[in-house]
């Protein structure tokens, strides 16, 4: 959308270039500094670097009651059944 230079730059054109480049990139803008690799960035919640999108977030995602936010291993209960050989 723009070139500018680092640290040269009027903050409203700064914040006008990355404003069109979010319309334009529909949530999705990406920085190619100088001799770098490029930084992606995204509105939403999705990750820019390996495209993957997150669901919005519930409450029950964050409660140890729910198992909706429970562990994997231990489904919430924080012991796990296994067998210990040591």
């Amino acid at each position: 959308m723009d070139r500018l230079k680092a640290g040269g730059s009027k903050r409203g054109r700064v914040l006008d270039s990355v404003e069109t480049a979010f319309r334009l990139g529909r949530g999705r803008a990406s920085l190619h500094p100088e001799g770098g690799r490029p930084i992606r960035f995204s509105r939403s919640l999705h990750c820019a670097d390996c495209d993957l999108s997150a669901r919005t977030p519930t409450p029950n995602l964050f409660s140890f009651n729910s198992p909706l936010g429970a562990c994997e291993t231990c489904k919430g209960f924080g012991r796990v059944i296994a067998l210990d050989l040591g």
